[in-house]
């Protein structure tokens, strides 16, 4: 029997070749490929498959030798879902089982394979998830079972001592196992800030719930991270996650005052509760960087938050944010690259670097890059950056398409007839059509959504409505809409900007001037 051995499973439309670490669809289309611990992931749910492992038992299995967060596993088992197609809700094949770990449901076959002719023999599969040989299997490997009662040949102080040598080394064993066990479970208990599981998966739910730019997604999140708090008081990164998810609400909501006195209110809770924290101080920048319009202080809480943790993405991700709209795009982009590159899965942080390359007038790396966020995410905030981002370059077609996709998606009932309408206005007047119905449908709406003046200070511009656009720009400032920050570079703002008007609504806002 040959040395070389290839252990295959196939399920779906898809093999895996563990031995040649592959992964690839049967009839030879390409998915791309996985990150390196999302292929370890999906080997221990392939080699349990049917069974549940805890996150633990992956957890010590893809990490062994390093104690990291169960964020780490959730960023893996999404990229092997996105990898097989499953889109959000659908379990085909790996079924989530709340607070306790994953199963894979898809039926697994496993493939007899040779290599160089010679026939592969099927691996026994350990008792255990991690592949981790049993205690009984550590004792055949320290001594030789006896053959034909040689054993009694021995004097019976020798065999005494045998049996006595084994029993003592497999409680050391199992005592350093536990020991081992113990010091993990502690040291995981101090990274995560709590020892409450429920508590800490309610958090965790509300870090895949930050960015989504939705009122009811950012009002879950807020409700998880409430509920987090109420299991463990104590909680810091709890109430540094509260803060910020109450900062990004205030951004949507039509006033921000009340969500922002209580996102103050979470950030001091948290630095009162860990003074270096990192989360807390990204939360603190993030709440004078968008609710108070305090930047200086802004930018010193968000260097201060990456000193501490340099490899928190978030932390990455709102340093950027604040550097695009200081109008640094080549400090912003740095930072959201950085971001990326520690948490590549992150729809929030592709969308972010889009919009950043947009407003440096980089519209084709913002095109490839929000058409890849779409790509991975589907979200309606990266289809109306890409119009944008294309209209900018000169691509009215382009642009119109993805238009209709971003208005399509807004519907919350399907109307044909809409779309229908603004085709026929695109195809008789083109874009300043489409624009003059914006400003009418903006104007006749009873409702005031957030971001309203800015949006109409915009179509103003484009429309060549100078006087309008700065009214509306100066009750964009009134109403504290967050969008105002975006003024200093958005491309749209351009035709404007040698009018003296604009420095001044800039010098209002706190934003530096143009050079």
């Amino acid at each position: 029997m040959s040395k070389e051995t290839n252990e295959l499973y196939e399920f779906g439309a898809f093999r895996v070749n563990i031995d040649q670490h592959t992964l690839e669809r049967i009839d030879g289309v390409k998915n791309g490929s996985l990150p390196e611990k999302a292929f370890q992931t999906l080997v221990v749910l392939l080699r349990n498959g049917g069974n549940l492992v805890t996150k633990e038992q992956l957890i010590q299995s893809v990490w062994p030798d390093t104690i990291v967060e169960e964020n780490n596993l959730d960023k893996c088992i999404w990229a092997v879902r996105h990898f097989l197609g499953e889109k959000p809700g659908d379990q085909k094949y790996i079924e989530t089982v709340r607070k306790h770990g994953y199963r894979f449901v898809a039926d697994v076959r496993r493939v007899p394979g040779n290599v160089n002719g010679a026939e592969i023999e099927t691996p026994i599969r350990s008792d255990r998830a991690d592949g981790s040989p049993q205690p009984r299997e550590i004792a055949g490997r320290l001594l030789p079972a006896p053959a034909n009662g040689r054993m009694r040949k021995y004097p019976l102080a020798i065999r005494i001592a045998i049996v006595a040598l084994v029993a003592a080394t497999l409680l050391a064993i199992l005592y350093f196992r536990v020991r081992r066990s113990a010091s993990e479970s502690t040291s995981v208990a101090l990274l995560r800030g709590t020892t409450n599981e429920n508590a800490y998966q309610y958090y965790l739910d509300s870090l895949n719930l930050m960015g989504r730019v939705s009122i009811p997604v950012a009002q879950e999140a807020v409700d998880s991270l409430e509920e987090a708090i109420h299991l463990d008081p104590g909680f810091a990164r709890a109430y540094a996650g509260l803060a910020r998810a109450r900062v990004e609400l205030s951004n949507l909501v039509d006033d921000p005052k009340p969500d922002c006195e209580k996102a103050r209110i979470a950030v001091g809770q948290a630095l009162t509760l860990d003074p270096s924290l990192a989360e807390a101080y990204q939360a603190s920048g993030m709440f004078e960087h968008r609710c108070e319009w305090d930047f200086a202080s802004a930018e010193a809480d968000l260097r201060r938050a990456l000193v501490l943790d340099p490899h928190l993405d978030s932390s990455h991700w709102a340093y950027a944010y604040f550097l695009n709209n200081m109008g640094r795009s080549d400090e912003a982009i740095a930072e959201i690259e950085q971001a990326i590159s520690l948490n590549p899965t992150s729809v929030a942080n592709h969308v972010h670097h889009g919009i950043i390359l947009y407003c440096a007038r980089r519209y084709d790396d913002a095109i490839a890059t929000l058409r890849y966020a779409d790509q991975i995410g589907h979200l309606n905030s990266a289809h109306g950056w890409l119009y944008t981002a294309y209209l900018q370059k000169g691509d009215d077609a382009q642009a119109f398409e993805w238009f209709i996709k971003a208005e399509t998606e807004k519907q919350v009932k399907p109307d044909p007839a809409r779309i229908e309408q603004l085709r026929s206005i695109f195809e008789t007047a083109g874009w300043r059509g489409i624009r003059e119905l914006q400003l009418e449908t903006e104007l006749a709406s009873p409702v005031y959504v957030k971001g309203r003046f800015y949006r109409l200070a915009r179509l103003a511009v484009q429309l060549g409505k100078t006087d309008d656009a700065f009214r509306y720009l100066n009750m964009a400032f009134e109403r504290r809409d967050v969008q105002v920050l975006l003024l200093k570079l958005e491309p749209s703002f351009d035709p404007i900007k040698s009018d003296p008007r604009y420095s001044e609504i800039l010098k209002r806002v706190g934003l530096p001037p143009d050079k």
